[in-house]
């Protein structure tokens, strides 16, 4: 998205206020602290839409279990 936005990591900390170690830490696809506050600011300035989508899921509990 931000390389589709062509913006450097640190462009767009900027126009997030944030800093460029946070915009390379929330690339990281190890990193599971995304903040939606921060993704929807992101978005915003590389001018997409973010959709959030929840579902239950599709399988059948014990055997999940099992």
């Amino acid at each position: 998205m931000r390389e589709d936005a062509v913006l450097t990591q640190t462009e767009l900390a900027k126009k997030v206020g944030t800093t460029q170690s946070v915009i390379a830490r929330l690339e990281d696809a190890e990193y599971t602290g995304h903040s939606l506050t921060m993704l929807e600011r992101i978005a915003t300035v590389c001018g997409v839409a973010l959709k959030l989508h929840a579902e239950k899921p599709n399988f059948d509990r014990e055997v999940a279990l099992v």
